[in-house]
This record gives C-alpha cells, sequence and structure tokens, in this order.
C-alpha cells in the first residue's frame, strides 16, 4: 500500500505520514517558507516506526536538500527513533525542510505528524 498523496484547500492543524508494509520509494512532507513560520520552528511527533529512516533535510533554495537531521534532532541523530517528541528550532536561515521516510525492507510501517505553526 503506498502512502496516499494529500491536498488541501487550507493548511492543516498538522502534516501527517501513515502506512503499512508501503511500497518502495520515499515519502516526504516538504514544508515551505511561505506554509509555516520558521522563525517558531516545527515539531516532529512519531509514532511506530518499523523498519523506517525517517531524516529532516533543508534547502537554501528549495531545490537541492542537505541533510541536517543532527541539526534538528540533536547530536547523535541519525534517524529519527519511535515514539518520540522532536522540537526543532532552525539555526540558520532556509527557504524549505523536508522530512523523508525511506524503507529498509517490505515489512514496514510509519505514523509521523509535523505540527509546523503559519502564525
Amino acid at each position: 500500500m503506498a502512502a496516499p498523496t494529500q491536498t488541501h484547500t487550507y493548511p492543516p492543524q498538522y502534516h501527517e505520514m501513515s502506512g503499512s508494509d508501503i511500497d518502495a520509494g520515499n515519502y516526504d512532507i516538504t514544508l515551505s517558507s511561505s506554509q509555516c513560520n520558521f522563525e517558531k520552528g516545527f515539531s516532529i511527533q512519531t509514532g511506530t516506526l518499523t523498519a523506517m529512516d525517517i531524516t529532516i533535510s533543508d534547502s537554501v533554495d528549495g531545490s537541492v536538500f542537505v541533510d541536517n537531521t543532527e541539526d534538528y534532532a540533536g547530536t547523535d541523530v541519525s534517524t529519527l527513533a519511535s515514539d518520540k517528541v522532536y522540537k526543532c528550532d532552525l539555526k540558520a536561515p532556509v527557504k524549505a525542510i523536508r522530512i523523508r521516510a525511506v524503507r529498509s525492507n517490505a515489512t514496514n510501517a510509519v505514523d509521523l505528524k509535523v505540527l509546523a505553526p503559519n502564525r
């Protein structure tokens, strides 16, 4: 089952990614500077993560993304863990932030919510 593409008429209260045994590929939540107020930072709440690697990348131009998971989630954190809340502050101005889930095998599950206030 592939994670469905979500479209919203109005910005949602939070962005959500969930599914189990999802197909191969990358599943992204991308936050742009027009969608949220980066000065307030953002929060990521993880539920069950089974065979999924979650990373946080950012971009100054919106096209080239650099993995900065340690800057957002903490020193020595290369991928997000299950059942945690990460409160992320920006250390430098960026145009976009991408939260990416990549499966490591066919038996997997992801439950992730991203709260990025836009006011």
